[in-house]
């Protein structure tokens, strides 16, 4: 039997904003075109959060972006989550 590879539970959400046009770049999902999102995705194995940032604009945008052009403003290990029934 293969192991399972699964994603890590680590990720990024880069909101690229033109300050020019005060305008948000919002990704619109293949899979669900009704589903708009920013860029997103896992920190990989030995990265920071900031090279996964700057990673996945590269990837999924094809922006390239310096480090010092992508401030953090916010981070946070877990995310409240409350559920009701």
């Amino acid at each position: 039997m293969k192991d399972k590879v699964y994603k890590r539970p680590v990720s990024v959400l880069v909101v690229i904003f033109a300050q020019d046009t005060k305008r948000v770049l919002m990704l619109q999902r293949r899979d669900d075109p009704d589903f708009w999102q920013s860029v997103t995705g896992s920190i990989e194995e030995g990265e920071t959060a900031l090279q996964a940032a700057v990673r996945d604009v590269k990837e999924e945008v094809t922006i390239d972006v310096a480090a010092a052009q992508l401030p953090i403003i916010d981070c946070q290990r877990t995310v409240p989550v409350t559920y009701t029934p």
